[in-house]
């Protein structure tokens, strides 16, 4: 325990209600630290996913872009397609993939995908899914900081991050699996997880890092 600081029990210092942590005020009365976790209050939140419907064949592109309307022809490689509905972007691939981003992906993403399917059915393919899997998500999150950038950077291993002010305002740090741009007012932006379960734990690991430095 600080030398100073009076040895108290939980309930001299704060009401405990059952499902509930206690407000992060308390834990730290003279201010210093990172606040706790507020039970199930959210610590990020997704900004945008990355989803990869694979088909059961290839796909002609050409054909598609005929037969398709509101498709642009970006390379011979890939085509791009904006959905009227909610002005959302896919991009359909020759090897038979397409992909889907935007906000609001992860809750209708089944949905979605049968929508792509039935268009590209109408446009002439005989074609199913296959597949569909999670490329991406990204999530941004803030926490408080108590050092600045150029500190904590000279805490890390330099293999797990880089930090170039004059470049780029944010700290990049390659942890937990996933990757995080830390900015110096405490806002971070996660990118890489597959799953929102996977930023949630690797966001809660790097701001526990965080509070040690």
């Amino acid at each position: 325990m600080k030398e100073g600081r009076e040895e108290k029990v939980r309930e001299d210092v704060c009401e405990g209600i059952a499902g509930q942590s206690p407000e992060s005020k308390n834990d730290h009365p003279e201010g210093e630290g990172l606040p706790i976790s507020q039970g199930k209050k959210e610590l990020l939140s997704v900004v945008s996913a990355i989803v990869t419907a694979k088909l059961t064949g290839p796909l002609d592109l050409e054909l598609l872009h005929q037969n398709l309307p509101g498709t642009e022809m970006s390379t011979a490689h890939w085509l791009k397609y904006r959905m009227p509905e909610d002005n959302r972007y896919a991009a359909f691939y020759k090897s038979g993939k397409f992909l889907l981003t935007g906000k609001g992906l992860l809750e209708k993403q089944d949905e979605l995908c049968e929508t792509i399917l039935t268009r590209i059915k109408e446009a002439g393919f005989d074609l199913e899914i296959v597949e569909v899997k999670v490329s991406n998500i990204v999530c941004k999150a803030k926490t408080e900081l108590t050092s600045s950038l150029e500190s904590m950077y000279e805490n890390f291993d330099s293999a797990d991050v880089e930090y170039e002010p004059e470049q780029f305002p944010a700290m990049i740090c390659k942890l937990y699996g996933v990757a995080f741009l830390l900015f110096s007012t405490g806002s971070m932006i996660i990118t890489g997880a597959k799953t929102v379960k996977e930023a949630e734990e690797a966001t809660e690991k790097f701001v526990a890092r965080l509070s040690l430095m």
